[in-house]
C-alpha cells in the first residue's frame, strides 16, 4: 500500500495508492537439487519456507523451538536490505 518496509501489505495503516485489483504470487526456484519443505499457512506471521541446503533457518515464533536459548546472537539481512536481530535459537521437530 505505502510502499515502505517494516510491516506487511494486509497490516499497513495508509490507504491504498491504487485500487485496482492485481494478482500476486509467491515465487521460488532453484538451480540445485535439494530438497525444500515449504510450511504455508494463512497467517503470514505463521508461514515458514525450509531450504535443506540453507546454513540456518528462522522463524518468529519462539514456540515452534524445542531447547529455546535466548540471547543476543548478532543480525541477519534480509533481501529488502533490512536487518533483522537474532534473539535466540533452539531446535525444531517436524512431524510428517
Amino acid at each position: 500500500n505505502c510502499g515502505r518496509t517494516g510491516h506487511f501489505k494486509n497490516q499497513c495503516k495508509s490507504p491504498p495508492k491504487n485500487k485496482e485489483a492485481k494478482d500476486e504470487a509467491n515465487v521460488a526456484s532453484t538451480s540445485g537439487e535439494g530438497d525444500a519443505l515449504i510450511c504455508s499457512l494463512e497467517s503470514k506471521e505463521e508461514s515458514w519456507a525450509l531450504d535443506s541446503e540453507a546454513s540456518f533457518h528462522a522463524n518468529s515464533q519462539k514456540k515452534f523451538f524445542e531447547n529455546y536459548v535466548p540471547g543476543n546472537l548478532g543480525k541477519i539481512y534480509l533481501g529488502n536490505e533490512q536487518s533483522c536481530e537474532i534473539v535466540g535459537k533452539g531446535e525444531v521437530k517436524i512431524n510428517l
